[in-house]
Protein backbone atom coordinates (compact mmCIF):
# COMPACT_ATOMS: atom_id res chain seq x y z
CA UNK A 1 0.00 0.00 0.00
CA UNK A 2 1.38 3.19 -1.00
CA UNK A 3 0.72 6.16 1.52
CA UNK A 4 2.12 9.56 -0.21
CA UNK A 5 3.60 12.01 2.17
CA UNK A 6 2.55 15.81 2.26
CA UNK A 7 5.05 18.75 2.13
CA UNK A 8 7.26 19.17 5.31
CA UNK A 9 5.34 22.64 6.62
CA UNK A 10 1.58 21.67 5.39
CA UNK A 11 -0.89 23.02 8.08
CA UNK A 12 -4.12 24.22 7.73
CA UNK A 13 -6.67 25.62 9.48
CA UNK A 14 -10.59 25.02 9.30
CA UNK A 15 -13.51 27.60 9.70
CA UNK A 16 -13.11 26.80 13.60
CA UNK A 17 -9.91 27.75 13.83
CA UNK A 18 -8.82 23.86 14.68
CA UNK A 19 -5.29 23.28 12.81
CA UNK A 20 -4.12 20.00 10.78
CA UNK A 21 -0.74 19.31 10.53
CA UNK A 22 -0.54 16.84 7.58
CA UNK A 23 2.37 15.16 8.51
CA UNK A 24 0.75 13.55 11.96
CA UNK A 25 -2.13 12.31 9.43
CA UNK A 26 0.14 11.21 7.70
CA UNK A 27 1.97 9.11 10.34
CA UNK A 28 -1.32 7.77 11.69
CA UNK A 29 -2.14 6.92 7.89
CA UNK A 30 1.09 5.04 8.01
CA UNK A 31 0.38 3.40 11.28
CA UNK A 32 -2.82 2.16 10.51
CA UNK A 33 -1.39 0.48 7.13
CA UNK A 34 1.29 -0.92 8.81
CA UNK A 35 -1.73 -2.57 11.11
CA UNK A 36 0.07 -1.04 14.19
CA UNK A 37 -3.38 1.49 15.18
CA UNK A 38 -6.73 -0.48 16.07
CA UNK A 39 -8.66 2.23 16.59
CA UNK A 40 -8.57 6.52 16.20
CA UNK A 41 -11.28 9.07 17.87
CA UNK A 42 -11.29 12.73 18.25
CA UNK A 43 -13.52 15.69 19.84
CA UNK A 44 -13.89 19.01 20.06
CA UNK A 45 -14.95 20.07 23.47
CA UNK A 46 -15.21 23.57 24.49
CA UNK A 47 -13.13 23.63 27.67
CA UNK A 48 -14.62 24.36 31.00
CA UNK A 49 -11.34 26.42 32.55
CA UNK A 50 -12.08 29.37 34.77
CA UNK A 51 -9.33 31.52 36.50
CA UNK A 52 -6.63 29.42 37.32
CA UNK A 53 -4.54 30.85 40.24
CA UNK A 54 -0.56 30.21 40.51
CA UNK A 55 0.50 27.36 40.89
CA UNK A 56 -2.86 25.16 40.41
CA UNK A 57 -4.25 22.74 38.44
CA UNK A 58 -8.04 22.48 37.04
CA UNK A 59 -9.31 19.36 35.05
CA UNK A 60 -11.88 18.28 32.74
CA UNK A 61 -13.19 15.17 31.63
CA UNK A 62 -14.38 14.15 28.21
CA UNK A 63 -16.10 10.79 27.64
CA UNK A 64 -14.73 9.12 24.36
CA UNK A 65 -16.63 5.62 24.19
CA UNK A 66 -14.47 2.88 23.77
CA UNK A 67 -11.33 4.31 25.51
CA UNK A 68 -9.07 2.35 27.56
CA UNK A 69 -5.89 2.77 29.96
CA UNK A 70 -3.39 1.92 27.31
CA UNK A 71 -4.26 4.07 24.47
CA UNK A 72 -2.52 7.07 23.58
CA UNK A 73 -3.97 10.93 24.04
CA UNK A 74 -2.80 13.87 22.27
CA UNK A 75 -4.72 17.26 22.42
CA UNK A 76 -4.63 20.37 19.84
CA UNK A 77 -5.59 23.87 20.83
CA UNK A 78 -7.03 27.21 19.60
CA UNK A 79 -5.25 29.13 21.77
CA UNK A 80 -1.77 29.13 23.65
CA UNK A 81 -2.13 31.10 26.65
CA UNK A 82 1.65 31.97 28.19
CA UNK A 83 2.37 30.13 31.31
CA UNK A 84 -0.44 27.54 31.21
CA UNK A 85 0.38 23.81 30.47
CA UNK A 86 -2.31 21.70 29.27
CA UNK A 87 -1.68 17.66 29.41
CA UNK A 88 -4.22 14.70 29.07
CA UNK A 89 -4.43 11.21 29.70
CA UNK A 90 -7.24 8.26 29.92
CA UNK A 91 -7.77 8.47 33.82
CA UNK A 92 -10.85 5.47 33.35
CA UNK A 93 -12.35 3.99 30.46
CA UNK A 94 -14.72 5.81 28.25
CA UNK A 95 -12.98 9.02 30.02
CA UNK A 96 -9.65 11.34 28.75
CA UNK A 97 -8.89 13.80 31.71
CA UNK A 98 -7.54 17.02 30.09
CA UNK A 99 -5.56 19.30 32.99
CA UNK A 100 -4.49 22.79 32.85
CA UNK A 101 -1.75 23.64 35.15
CA UNK A 102 -0.75 27.79 35.92
CA UNK A 103 3.19 27.52 36.16
CA UNK A 104 3.06 31.20 36.68
CA UNK A 105 2.58 33.85 40.32
CA UNK A 106 -0.29 35.33 39.11
CA UNK A 107 -3.84 33.82 38.05
CA UNK A 108 -4.64 33.62 34.63
CA UNK A 109 -8.02 33.03 32.98
CA UNK A 110 -7.26 31.03 29.86
CA UNK A 111 -8.93 32.50 26.72
CA UNK A 112 -12.03 30.66 25.43
CA UNK A 113 -11.85 27.61 22.56
CA UNK A 114 -11.93 24.76 22.12
CA UNK A 115 -9.85 21.61 22.52
CA UNK A 116 -9.28 18.83 19.85
CA UNK A 117 -8.71 15.46 21.37
CA UNK A 118 -7.55 12.07 19.37
CA UNK A 119 -6.80 8.79 21.43
CA UNK A 120 -5.52 6.20 19.25
CA UNK A 121 -5.43 2.56 20.44
CA UNK A 122 -2.07 0.51 19.37
CA UNK A 123 -1.41 -3.19 19.02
Amino acid sequence: MSVPHPQFNDVAVDDTGTFTFFWMDWMQRVYQALGLVNRTDTALTPHTFTAIAAGVTQSMAVTMKGTTANDDVTIGLHTLDIGLVYQAYVSANDTVTITCTNTTAASITPTAGSIRTTVRSFE
